[in-house]
């Protein structure tokens, strides 16, 4: 069964999974995200029937609803002090030729170093360092790998298990070597143009991607999804009248083509969300002072607003097949009510 899940926030400000049956245009799952108590819970991303979760203190599970099963993993060996940092960007994936499930996760620390240079004020220097490690699920344990120089990325990584890769948009530094021998190769003279980094899950290394050419005269934001056994991007943008505009790109061999360019402009709505089966578009709707969940049927060209609400800007989902039992979860054991539990009927009420 085709699925979509999505993490927001109730009216309790208590954290809400919903996986959504595209065909039904109805939630199939309301589960309570209870193990956060502090800070945010992200979904940090999907492979086949799993769903990778952590929050702002090392703490992290992967889970298969499906199964009912669920992994806690051993915390990060980097986890900045408070206020010091924060993880940019995440992702889940299977490692086909050793049979390993793997997480990886970047975490940024800001610091300020003491400087007593009366040039410089004497009140320090500023900057930050990244640390990025990778989980294997055969060893329990993560490890350092080298992080992607060059290359600012947030978000939540979309895995293709077709092609084993973990997918983010990144903002490139051309200051380095690396970066600017790419930018001459593909002759891309934007240096302010976002492209997609990938992760290979079994050879443990990254790749730069440019993103698609959308032709507007206005600079569009990109969201990536699965499409198919490829990576697809979302091109969005703001028209005069505000209206969102979208187009769909898939990876076609070594370029981009043309998913969807019909997507007529969409009024009061704010980004998209994900798209799922190359048809159903999920999307961030306007809804007083909030965000609301919508899906955009993109053959029937029809929309329906779901009850479920966030603060604009935070809501966020990615696509998963809700019900497969694969890939297998090392060391699993069944779901408790500390990390998910039913929402109950009168909290459906209240969301």
């Amino acid at each position: 069964m085709a699925g979509f899940a999505v993490v927001s926030k109730d009216e309790r400000n208590k954290h809400r999974l919903s996986v959504m049956c595209p065909v039904e245009l109805s939630v199939s799952e309301n589960l309570n995200v209870n193990s956060f108590k502090k800070g945010d819970t992200v979904l940090g991303g999907s492979c086949g029937g799993l769903l990778y979760f952590h929050g702002d203190y090392g703490h992290s599970f992967i889970c298969n609803l499906k199964t009912n099963q669920m992994k806690v993993l051993t915390p990060p060996n980097f986890l900045p002090p408070p206020n010091e940092g924060s993880l940019t960007y995440s992702g889940l994936g299977y490692d086909a030729k050793s049979g390993d499930l793997k997480v990886i996760r970047e975490y940024v620390q800001n610091y300020i170093r003491k400087v007593d240079d009366e040039t410089c004020g004497g009140d320090g220097y500023h900057g930050c360092k990244f640390h990025t490690e990778l989980y294997s699920s055969k060893d329990d344990e993560w490890k350092k790998i080298k992080q992607a120089v060059g290359c600012l990325t947030a978000g939540v990584g979309v895995f293709v298990e077709e092609t084993g890769s973990c997918y983010w948009v990144a903002i490139v530094d051309p200051s380095k070597r690396k970066i600017k021998e790419y930018l001459e190769r593909h002759s891309i003279t934007d240096r302010w143009a976002p492209h997609v980094l990938s992760f290979d899950f079994a050879t443990e290394s990254f790749k730069l991607i440019p993103l698609p050419a959308t032709a507007t005269t206005i600079r569009p934001k990109f969201l990536l999804c699965k499409v198919g056994g490829s990576i697809g991007a979302l091109a969005y943008w703001k028209s005069c009248s505000s209206e969102l505009c979208i187009k769909a790109f898939v990876v076609e061999g070594t370029s981009w083509g043309v998913l969807c360019d019909d997507i007529p402009p969409l009024a009061d709505v704010e980004r998209p969300l994900g798209l799922k089966d190359d048809r159903w578009l999920f999307v961030e709707a306007k809804a007083s002072d909030s965000g609301q969940l919508m899906v955009y049927d993109l053959s029937q060209k029809q929309s329906k607003k779901l009850n479920i609400y966030d603060y604009p800007g935070r809501m966020h989902g990615i696509s998963y097949d809700a019900e497969s039992t694969d890939p297998p979860l090392p060391r699993s054991t069944p779901i408790t009510d500390y990390y998910l539990s039913k929402v109950r009927s009168g909290e459906e009420d209240e969301s």
